[in-house]
């Protein structure tokens, strides 16, 4: 009768591994305690550095958490460059529950899960818009689907590099928080994963897996969602949700471009809107508003920065080199924080005009108004590789698009002209932009 209920701080009973970390999975939010940078070593080195995570397992009434240590730096080597192409490599610690200690009174031999948790690098597949391993990629590099892992970091390895530069590391740990703090007055919100991507020129379209928190009450519950693959009907809006107590993605009716946004059944939470054309899939949207002015994908304001596309005007980085652009953002409330870094390859990569790239949000129509034209939305650096690094900011274009400033010495002020073919210099292969900032969403 009283199976299911447990109780771990009793002397007459044996516990279950499980128990000790059940508490800290639903408490926090997060895998990393603190610790596990990853830093540059020597040629195609990274170094992990010591820190303590929870490691999640499991889900529902189910969901437990590893407590694990790295207590000293630990040293892998990835694999050789591409000659022709970058890709980008994942570092992932794992708990490998195949392992088997000896049973027993405690000994060195099984102290402290000798040989369960353990770091290994992933890498990802050459291409010249690499992109990071996948789900599968990753369970298959640490041995199965059911080994619980957390990814620390992506590196980006360039085609024939033989030594890595730190600024080629993006940052993915999720440091823990306590969850009840948080709960206070806090809605719905996607926590992981529940990004959409869609097959250019086709109605063909996915949805990752992920964890959803959904307010019940006032108490955040939460709620883990699989993948999802889904073909789209010719022009329409299509609005995607999480629901309490259901693994699957759910879709609402499907609304004409444009029209009234569907209800948001009870206990749920919106996740994205994938928007049709004609014959295929034009865009999908998340983590902001969608066109309509619904809140699609709110966020709890610690979850990771999300990568993002921008589509540039006079501005084509080509293939070859370094060639290639890696864009993130956080939206948090009405808050948009992001950054850019964007390289011209060696071939094909040209620069014709004002450089103008795509917001990761819609910016609010004060900062879009042509009246109040001027809106500066952050800070550019503009790099020649060959000679000088310039200083410059972001400009607001239009509620959709900014473009860069080059700013230069004038007789008495700061004088500024927009960051054109030969502005602040004549562009060429190797040189780049980084650029990030923060502005107000619509």
């Amino acid at each position: 009768m009283y199976d299911n209920f447990k109780l771990y701080n009793y002397s007459k009973s044996l516990v279950s591994p499980e128990g000790y970390g059940r508490h800290e999975s639903f408490f926090l939010s997060g895998d990393i305690i603190n610790g596990f940078e990853t830093v540059i070593g020597t040629g195609l080195q990274v170094t992990v550095k010591p820190g303590n995570t929870i490691i999640r397992n499991g889900s529902g009434g189910n969901a437990s958490a590893h407590i694990a240590s790295l207590i000293a730096d630990f040293t892998s080597t990835l694999a050789t460059a591409d000659a022709s192409n970058p890709r980008i490599d994942a570092i992932v610690l794992y708990v490998d529950t195949s392992v088997s200690l000896p049973s027993g009174t405690p000994t060195a031999a099984n102290l402290d899960g000798l040989g369960v948790f353990k770091v290994k690098y992933v890498s990802g597949t050459p291409n010249a818009s690499p992109t990071a391993p996948s789900i599968a990629a990753i369970q298959t590099a640490i041995g199965s689907t059911s080994y619980p892992y957390t990814i620390i970091s992506n590196w980006r390895v360039n085609a024939g590099v033989t030594a890595l530069s730190q600024d080629k590391c993006t940052d993915t740990r999720v440091f823990a928080a306590p969850t009840n703090p948080r709960a206070l007055g806090q809605g719905s919100f996607i926590e992981s994963g529940g990004v959409a991507s869609f097959t250019a020129s086709t109605l063909n379209g996915a949805i990752a897996a992920g964890l959803a928190w959904i307010s019940v009450g006032g108490v955040l519950v939460p709620q883990p969602f699989n993948s999802l693959n889904f073909t789209m009907a010719a022009s329409k809006d299509r609005y995607f949700y999480v629901t309490l107590g259901n693994n699957t993605i759910q879709a609402a009716t499907d609304a004409s471009n444009g029209g009234a946004a569907p209800t948001l059944p009870a206990n749920s939470v919106w996740i994205n809107v994938a928007i049709s054309g004609a014959s295929a899939i034009t865009s999908v949207k998340q983590w902001g508003e969608a066109a309509v002015g619904v809140p699609i994908y709110p966020d709890n304001g610690q979850g990771a920065w999300r990568p993002w596309n921008p589509t540039f005007t006079n501005w084509n980085t080509g293939t070859g080199g370094s060639a290639g652009t890696v864009a993130t953002y956080k939206q948090i409330g009405k808050t948009v924080f992001y950054r850019i870094r964007s390289t011209l390859g060696t071939s094909g990569q040209s620069v014709s005009g004002t450089i103008t790239f795509s917001l990761p949000v819609t910016a609010n129509a004060e900062l879009a108004n042509s009246i109040t034209e001027g809106y500066e939305i952050g800070l550019a650096k503009l790099l020649d590789q060959f000679t000088n690094a310039y200083q410059g900011r972001v400009q607001v274009n239009n509620a959709t698009s900014a473009f860069l400033i080059a700013e230069g010495a004038a007789a008495t002020f700061v004088a500024q002209a927009t960051a054109n073919a030969t502005q602040p210099f004549t562009w060429g292969s190797g040189d780049m932009f980084v650029a990030e900032g923060f502005y107000e969403a619509a």
